[in-house]
């Protein structure tokens, strides 16, 4: 199994008409890379809800960077709902690190509103080292919901009606919900986007998730119910 990928951090809900900048990240304090000289990336995103034009990603905060020795390309393809991006060194010489690569920007359209994913182009998302060796990693796509109107209604999951705890946890965590939740599904998921946990028809305001068989590391626990999907991320130590 792959000890690294590369992930977005999106938060659980957006608003219609608003800008965001947002993390793109690969592995954790648990799973660093080692010998890394560069990196690329697709993101493809939903042109029905985001305005393509205000696409873009920043490289200003990336690990892989060395001070100036380093190029950055990005080409937003609005008609592919896509954005190409790369950084790689210039001192040929390989670095270690995890977490910040680039940071996604968008805005959302007025008229946004429901489910929204941005996912990775598999064929596109390659690390490198300095001699142009593939390092392997894995990909997960993120899912955020677009609130109507900005409107919270009592389906719409978001940051308040849905929290993990104890996070970080060596073995077990709670999901607690603000409001009784009927059938609801639930996931533990690992940083390749491999479903390592699954409960389904679940009833009730709390739900123990199991991680004492998980190596530590960075999880996403995804809550479905009547079609609103809710995602945080836990720590396992």
């Amino acid at each position: 199994m792959l000890k690294s990928a590369m992930y977005n951090s999106i938060p659980a809900t957006i608003l219609p008409n608003s800008s965001y900048s947002v993390p793109v990240l690969i592995g954790d304090v648990n799973n660093p890379l080692s010998a890394v000289y560069g990196a690329a990336f697709s993101i493809l995103y939903d042109g029905n809800q985001i305005d393509a034009n205000s696409v873009s990603i920043d490289f200003s905060n990336s690990w892989i960077k060395s001070s100036n020795q380093f190029l950055p390309f990005q080409k937003n393809l609005p008609a592919e709902n896509m954005i190409d991006a790369t950084i790689v060194r210039t001192n040929q010489t390989d670095t270690s690190g995890y977490g910040i690569i680039g940071m996604l920007t968008f805005k959302t359209k007025a008229t946004a509103g429901g489910n929204l994913i941005f996912d990775f182009n598999a064929n596109k998302t390659k690390v490198i080292d300095h001699q142009l060796n593939p390092l392997f990693i894995g990909w997960v796509a993120d899912t955020t919901t677009v609130l109507a109107s900005g409107i919270k209604n009592i389906n719409s999951f978001n940051d308040n009606s849905l929290s993990v705890y104890p996070n970080p946890t060596n073995n077990y965590a709670l999901v607690i919900s603000q409001q009784s939740l009927v059938n609801a599904n639930i996931k533990l998921i690992n940083l390749t986007g491999q479903t390592v946990m699954e409960k389904q028809n679940q009833n009730g305001n709390q739900f123990s998730i199991d991680l004492s068989v998980q190596p530590k590391g960075i999880y996403f626990i995804e809550v479905q119910e009547s079609g609103v999907v809710w995602r945080g991320k836990v720590v396992k130590e």
